[in-house]
């Protein structure tokens, strides 16, 4: 007699609803690439589940050079967070729409929740830029041309507050 058949399915196990954690580990260091950011590894990940079922992982990271998280959403191809902080200067701060790249120009998550957390902590990293490194930096992180408005001011504005009280023109 077939085993299979005598065994009770496990619960949040089958193939079609496991959610595999060498995937997301892959989907961000793709996405780290994407966004010139080397060497991440030493991942710590945490399992979000419901019901048995996990639906997402949380991807914690603490090395010499940088300091983050990712959370990658079931059978998503892009994590939804990527909140990664450079800790030597030498090192590039990922551009907002890069670390939350489900948040549009003006969405209320800037001002509640991470994004407003990491809005300040680039604001802060980006004006210490001399005017030639933000040219270096723009030039390897162009705004983009979406839906989501960033294209309408972004580098323009003067402070950190004008990143969500700014009207598009």
């Amino acid at each position: 007699m077939d085993s299979s058949r005598t065994r009770p399915r496990e619960l949040g196990r089958s193939a079609a609803e496991s959610m595999d954690e060498s995937n997301s580990i892959a989907i961000v260091r793709r996405y780290a690439e994407r966004w010139r950011i080397p060497r991440l590894d030493s991942f710590r990940l945490e399992r979000e589940r419901r019901f048995l079922l996990t639906v997402a992982h949380k991807l914690y990271l603490d090395n010499r050079e940088w300091s983050g998280f990712a959370y990658v959403e079931r059978n998503a191809s892009e994590p939804a967070v990527f909140d990664f902080r450079p800790k030597q200067q030498n090192l590039m701060m990922p551009p907002l729409w890069a670390a939350y790249p489900t948040y549009s120009a003006v969405t209320i998550g800037w001002r509640m929740n991470g994004g407003e957390d990491y809005r300040y902590a680039w604001w802060d990293w980006y004006r210490k830029l001399a005017e030639s490194q933000r040219d270096e930096y723009q030039h390897v992180f162009p705004v983009p041309v979406d839906d989501r408005g960033w294209n309408l001011w972004f580098y323009d504005v003067d402070d950190v507050d004008d990143l969500t009280e700014s009207e598009p023109v």
